[in-house]
C-alpha cells in the first residue's frame, strides 16, 4: 500500500511546478505517520529528486540549508522532550535521587538489624 502511494506521488509530481511539489511534499509529510520507515525514506528521496528539476544550484543549496535548519529545530526539540521525560521518570513521583538513596540506606540498616536478630 505504501509503495503504491510512493509511486503515485512520483507520477503526480513529474509535471508540476516547484511550489506545487513543495506544498504537496509538506502535505505528504504530515499525513504519513503510519508508513514503514523504508517507504518514508523513499518518498523523501523521490520528493528531493523531483525538486531538482526546477531549481538551480543556488536555490537547491538555499532550500537544502533551510530544510536542514527545520530538521535541527525538530531534532533539538525532540531531544529536550525526551530529556524532560527521562528526568520525570528518574524523579519517581517527586522523590529526589538523594531521598531515595537515604531511604535505601535506612532499609539496608534495618535488614542488617533483622539479620543480627535472627542469628541470636
Amino acid at each position: 500500500m505504501a509503495l503504491v502511494s510512493c509511486l503515485m506521488i512520483m507520477i503526480i509530481m513529474i509535471n508540476t511546478s516547484f511550489k506545487e511539489v513543495f506544498l504537496f511534499s509538506l502535505n505528504i509529510l504530515f499525513s504519513m505517520k503510519n508508513i514503514p520507515p523504508k517507504y518514508y525514506t523513499m518518498s523523501a528521496f523521490i520528493i528531493g529528486f523531483l525538486l531538482l528539476e526546477e531549481t538551480n544550484s543556488n536555490e537547491q543549496n538555499a532550500l537544502g540549508n533551510w530544510l536542514m535548519l527545520i530538521s535541527q529545530v525538530l531534532c533539538t526539540n525532540a531531544y529536550f522532550v525526551q530529556l524532560n521525560n527521562l528526568n520525570k521518570a528518574n524523579n519517581f513521583n517527586g522523590l529526589s535521587i538523594e531521598t531515595l538513596e537515604k531511604m535505601l540506606n535506612k532499609l539496608k540498616d534495618e535488614i542488617e538489624v533483622l539479620k543480627k536478630e535472627n542469628r541470636d
